[in-house]
């Protein structure tokens, strides 16, 4: 009886043990950690000069193209010609996207109406070179990086075409309101900017701005 109760008091004492053990054999071999994510740069990059230059020049001359040409189309619609005409005058729309982007820009035709509207010389060179028809109607837009002197320059052009709100103040005199005529004989004795139909080209929208960084070399002569 003694041997028994002596196995028994052993069994017990060594029963954690063995539950333990048993319980350690069972666990699962602990799963892996997974490989760090590759690590991802977020960073800003830096734009390249030329490439900068292009882009701000770009969203330069399609965002004055499209601000004027949208306040004459709604002003004509809600107002009428005469009252719209006022519209047309970019001056202030100019000078906000030349503090914005740091890139000259503005209108320019063959038959102006209002003589600022005449571009800078390598604009109006461009004109020229489709007289005396003035058919840029493949142009829809342009960019170019083109070397001065001093440094290289980007430049822009997209054309301006005339749309069935413009007509009555760029259409043919004999089909545009009496008043309409009055006050641009009155402002602009000396206008061109008439005679159009639906759908003509009427000038470009340019944009230029100076390439930061040193200039492109000179090609050998």
């Amino acid at each position: 009886m003694r041997r028994s109760t002596s196995r028994r008091v052993l069994l017990l004492l060594a029963l954690p043990a063995l539950l333990a053990a048993g319980c350690r054999g069972e666990e699962q071999a602990p799963t892996p950690a997974p490989p760090p994510a590759a690590r991802v740069d977020t960073s800003p990059k830096a734009i390249p000069p030329k490439a900068k230059a292009v882009m701000d020049v770009s969203w330069t001359g399609k965002k004055l193209g499209k601000t004027v040409h949208t306040a004459v189309v709604e002003g004509v619609k809600k107002d009428g010609a005469l009252a719209s005409m006022g519209r047309c005058d970019d001056a202030k729309v100019v000078e906000q996207l030349r503090e914005f982007k740091g890139a000259d820009v503005g209108r320019a035709t063959l038959k102006p109406r209002n003589p600022a509207n005449q571009g800078p010389p390598w604009v109006r060179e461009f004109l020229a070179k489709d007289e005396p028809a003035g058919d840029i109607s493949d142009l829809k837009s342009m960019t170019e990086i083109v070397a001065v002197e001093g440094g290289d320059v980007a430049r822009f052009l997209r054309r301006i075409r005339i749309g069935d709100g413009c007509l009555g103040c760029h259409g043919p005199v004999e089909a545009m309101d009496a008043d309409v005529v009055a006050f641009l004989q009155d402002e602009y004795p000396r206008d061109r900017a008439v005679g159009y139909t639906s759908g003509a080209i009427m000038g470009v929208v340019w944009a230029q701005k100076a390439v930061a960084g040193p200039p492109t070399p000179a090609p050998p002569e």
